[in-house]
């Protein structure tokens, strides 16, 4: 969860306990975080936590541990031979954290810039007013592809006046990176599995 949401959330539940917890298909549950803040303290890549290892190689999270599943793709270990799953999450060290950027395989080329949706994405949700966005992807004859970008706007809020605040929230953004439009919606379109549509037509 990012920053944003999770300060949402402490405001509507003051007296719950936030956890998040960090699990994937292949890999399983492996940690939890419970201090409200996004990401995972940059001291458990020393230290690990519940008996995982991690760590950061080429901008991508690393985990091993007794919890690591033993998975097979095309007949081989998707761990490596000391025992490491690269998890495909991108994540970046920000002072005292780590924090997730997005997935390996949902960076997204816009006339030769690599851009990360997610980022953009939690850009967007952070500023006051906004209750939800998604990033979408469309091809572009020119550009490959180029972003767009759906928004819900908090109850009560006026769209015309939360645009502008996103447009400077999203203005220290490389020109690939900024959506090209800006689409005010009342919800955002989901998957079956329930996760935001990135690709559209």
């Amino acid at each position: 969860m990012d920053q944003a949401l999770l300060d949402r959330l402490a405001a509507s539940f003051p007296d719950a306990t936030l956890r998040h917890i960090y699990a994937s298909t292949e890999a399983g549950s492996l940690f939890a975080v419970s201090d409200g803040r996004a990401g995972f303290p940059a001291a458990w890549l020393e230290t690990g936590v519940e008996g995982t290892d991690l760590a950061i190689r080429d901008g991508v999270l690393h985990v091993r541990g007794p919890r690591l599943a033993v998975a097979l793709a095309d007949e081989r270990l998707l761990t490596d031979a000391d025992g490491w799953y690269a998890t495909g999450d991108r994540v970046e060290v920000v002072g005292d954290r780590v924090l997730f950027r997005g997935r390996e395989d949902g960076v997204v080329n816009v006339g030769g810039v690599k851009v990360m949706p997610d980022a953009v994405e939690a850009l967007i949700q952070a500023v006051p007013g906004i209750a939800d966005a998604a990033i979408r992807v469309q091809a572009s004859p020119i550009t490959g592809h180029l972003l767009t970008a759906q928004l819900v706007a908090a109850p009560g809020q006026d769209p015309t006046v939360l645009r502008p605040l996103v447009v400077a929230a999203l203005a220290g953004l490389s020109p690939a990176a900024r959506p090209r439009r800006l689409e005010f919606v009342t919800d955002l379109e989901l998957s079956p599995s329930g996760k935001k549509k990135r690709v559209q037509a």
